[in-house]
């Protein structure tokens, strides 16, 4: 078993080794046919392998209360999983019904957690709908805003720096990442460490 560096270069390099090698086999002519066919299916497989990885981290950029940017997060909100959501408040929701009834069905799984600077009324519903509820410190001023699904061990994250944001878009778009704990397990981490600080609402 090994690792693979989520380096671009790195991979290339690494998929070059490994067609080299599947290669090689061409060149012995004493190989059984079906080996010849393994190789060439393991160097395709691992190809789709790399092209995978590379596309794992991806930017969106959504016009403001946009149908796309709605549809967006209940795609998000509906996945399989626990639900992580981490911001301010929840008034950006309040007019997408469709969004708000993802969250209330997440909710009475027992499978979202909000971790909210206020107890707004939106966080209060889905709070008896069965959702835990945390508070952010109040000296905790972060531009981060992100949520994450996590399935298993495997997690995902969309973040939102407003501060990025807002200096690459002005005040015209919203700008987030989305990538996993297999291509960025730090920025998971450290996500994961501004949870741990919050207090649950009991």
């Amino acid at each position: 078993m090994f690792n693979i560096k989520h380096s671009r270069v790195e991979a290339l390099h690494l998929s070059i080794s490994v067609l080299g090698l599947v290669g090689l086999s061409f060149n012995d002519a004493w190989l059984p046919h079906w080996y010849l066919k393994l190789s060439v299916a393991l160097g395709l497989c691992f190809l789709l392998g790399i092209a995978i990885v590379g596309r794992d981290r991806r930017t969106y950029k959504f016009r403001l209360d946009s149908p796309r940017l709605a549809e967006f997060f209940y795609k998000w909100y509906t996945q399989e999983g626990r639900l992580i959501l981490y911001c301010n408040d929840l008034d950006w929701l309040r007019e997408w019904k469709r969004v708000v009834q993802a969250l209330t069905l997440k909710a009475a799984d027992g499978k979202l957690r909000l971790y909210l600077k206020a107890l707004d009324p939106l966080a209060a519903s889905l709070k008896e709908a069965r959702a835990e509820v945390y508070l952010i410190p109040k000296e905790l001023h972060s531009p981060h805003r992100f949520s994450i699904s996590r399935v298993d061990n495997f997690e995902r994250i969309i973040c939102r720096n407003k501060v990025i944001e807002s200096a690459d878009t002005g005040s015209e778009q919203i700008e987030f990442i989305s990538a996993s704990s297999f291509s960025e397990p730090y920025l998971i981490a450290f996500a994961n460490d501004a949870l741990s600080i919050c207090q649950k609402i009991q």
